[in-house]
C-alpha cells in the first residue's frame, strides 16, 4: 500500500510539473442512428475543431490518434437541432482541458422525406465528329426510385443524368453514366447502372435545288 500510494504521488507531481501544451484538434463528425423518415438538409461539417490543453505528453498522445466525436440522432424529430458542445462532451485523459468548440453550438436541419419514381432523361454535350449524328438515345433503366425531402422531391417532373459527350463518337455505343443529383438530398433506393445507349448515323443532307419539277410517279402494284 505504501509503494502504490507513493508511486500516486509521484504520478501526481510529474503530471502536475510536466509543461502544458495547447492546440487544435480536427475531430471527424459522425452522426449515427438517423430515423429513416427524416433526412438531414442542411450542411454538415465534416469534422469539429477541438482547443485543448493540457499535459504535453496527454495532449501529444491525442495528436497521434484518431478522435472522432459521435452525435446519436436516434428520436429526433423534423426540424432545426442545436447541440452545444462543451467538455463534458468529450472523453479526454485526466488534465486535458477543452477552451473552444467550432462549430458551436452545431445546426442540423432534419427533414422528413418521401419516395418517388422519376423518368431519367439524357444530357447531351457536343455532336459527332465527320458527318454523323446522333440518331437517338435511350437511358437503361429508364426511371429510378429515390428518397428525399419532401420540399426538394414533390414537385420533381423529371431526373436528367450526368452530360453525355458526343464529341469522339463515330459509331453506335453503349456507356455507363449516372444520375445527377446537383444540390439535392435524394438517395436512390436501389443502387444499379445507368446506361445510356446512343445510336450514331450518317447525317442527313437536305437541298433545295430551284428550277427543278418533282412529280409523284405511280404506285407499284
Amino acid at each position: 500500500k505504501v509503494l502504490a500510494l507513493f508511486l500516486a504521488v509521484a504520478l501526481w507531481f510529474a503530471v502536475g510539473h510536466e509543461e502544458r501544451m495547447e492546440t487544435t484538434l480536427s475531430m471527424p463528425l459522425e452522426l449515427a442512428n438517423i430515423p429513416p423518415n427524416l433526412v438531414i438538409t442542411s450542411e454538415v461539417p465534416p469534422a469539429l475543431q477541438v482547443r485543448v490543453n493540457g499535459p504535453g505528453s496527454a495532449v501529444r498522445k491525442l495528436t497521434q490518434t484518431r478522435q472522432a466525436h459521435t452525435i446519436d440522432l436516434s428520436g429526433s424529430k423534423p426540424g432545426r437541432l442545436a447541440f452545444s458542445l462543451s467538455a463534458k462532451h468529450f472523453n479526454f485523459p485526466r488534465g486535458v482541458v477543452v477552451s473552444r468548440v467550432t462549430p458551436n453550438p452545431l445546426v442540423l436541419n432534419l427533414s422528413p422525406t418521401i419516395t418517388r419514381t422519376l423518368q431519367i432523361q439524357p444530357v447531351l454535350e457536343g455532336k459527332p465528329p465527320g458527318g454523323r449524328e446522333v440518331k437517338s438515345v435511350q437511358i437503361r433503366p429508364s426511371q429510378i426510385t429515390v428518397q428525399g425531402p419532401y420540399q426538394e422531391i414533390a414537385d420533381l417532373k423529371f431526373l436528367t443524368t450526368l452530360p453525355l459527350d458526343l464529341s469522339l463518337l463515330t459509331e453506335s455505343t453503349t456507356v455507363a453514366t449516372d444520375v445527377d443529383f446537383k444540390n439535392l438530398h435524394l438517395t436512390p433506393k436501389e443502387q444499379a447502372p445507368i446506361l445510356a445507349e446512343i445510336t450514331i448515323g450518317p447525317k442527313e443532307v437536305t437541298r433545295s435545288i430551284p428550277g427543278v419539277l418533282v412529280t409523284a410517279g405511280p404506285k407499284k402494284a
